[in-house]
């Protein structure tokens, strides 16, 4: 079940990066970003090839603290944060990962 789950974290982060690649972003852009994946810390390095490395880090407990002022405008899909045209697109985005 791990290896599942480590699988989904990895391809939600791959689909993240494309769309902030396609929205100009760069790959040093994403140096030391991290994401949260249940307990576990998936942490992005550049590679000093043009690519990057996806880390995984072990947590006992994940605590995230959001701000009052952050708010999820529009249609965001939030498995992996992919912004979409309408409700449709954002219950279909993730729907493939279990």
């Amino acid at each position: 079940m791990e290896l599942k789950q480590m699988r989904s974290a990895e391809k939600m982060i791959d689909r993240w990066v494309e769309q902030q690649l396609h929205f100009g972003k760069s790959v040093e852009d994403f140096n030391e970003t991290m994401f949260v994946f249940g307990n576990q810390i998936f942490q992005l390095s550049t590679d000093g090839y043009g690519g990057f490395q996806t880390n995984k880090k072990e947590a006992n407990n994940v605590v995230v603290f959001r701000l009052p002022e952050e708010k999820e405008l529009g249609y965001v899909c939030r498995s992996c944060g992919l912004d979409h045209d309408d409700e449709k697109a954002v219950l279909e985005c993730c729907a493939f990962l279990d």
